[in-house]
């Protein structure tokens, strides 16, 4: 047991990894094998959350927030939020379909990974994985947080036999666009006004 109050954090644990528990302020997760979890908080906004856990099969979240609350039982149904790397996810018979958005991108799979259509912010793209894809990206623009517009850089992004054939044009927009080509394993160029590079 390990506590710090001046932080309002404590931690247990009992035969590492059997249990585990820990609090820091409204925040807490208590952990049988690291598998099986159950975890809530309380935001500045007063919205209560408590999430329940058996991963890999089983996601649950209840929310004082209607909007946030969320269930999913793998293979066969289900809609997360703010999991596994994404905003959100939906998917019915997984791998058949998944859904997924991550910063305004949403990015629709069947038979995941092979088959994707990616689309939103500017990006458009397809693959049927390892053997060809493609997606662009166009130059768009936000405001920072000086109120400030800005340039969000686009790319090109193309393979053939990944990963044999590939090739990419980054920072599109910037002044230090990158292009690259390679044939691996036995051409491979970097162009860009920073950096020539080129191997055989």
């Amino acid at each position: 047991h390990h506590a710090d109050t001046a932080t309002e954090r404590s931690e247990y644990e009992f035969l590492y990894p059997v249990f585990t528990y820990d609090r820091f302020g409204t925040e807490y997760a208590a952990r049988l094998f690291q598998f099986f979890q159950i975890n809530g908080s309380t935001t500045v906004d007063d919205e209560s959350k408590k999430r329940t856990t058996i991963f890999p099969v089983f996601f649950h979240q209840q929310s004082t927030n209607p909007t946030n609350g969320y269930l999913a039982v793998l293979p066969f149904y289900g809609h997360l939020r703010n999991r596994l790397f994404r905003d959100e996810v939906h998917f019915v018979l997984a791998p058949l379909w998944v859904s997924s958005v991550k910063r305004d991108v949403q990015t629709d799979n069947v038979l995941f990974p092979f088959f994707h259509w990616r689309h939103g912010a500017g990006v458009r793209g397809w693959q049927a994985w390892p053997l060809i894809g493609s997606e662009k990206k166009e130059i768009t623009y936000r405001i920072n947080n000086l109120d400030e517009k800005e340039v969000v850089p686009g790319h090109l992004r193309q393979f053939l036999a990944l990963p044999f054939f590939m090739r990419e044009k980054t920072g599109l927009g910037t002044e230090n666009g990158v292009t690259n080509h390679f044939a691996f394993p036995l051409y491979g160029q970097t162009r860009s006004p920073a950096m020539d590079f080129t191997s055989v």
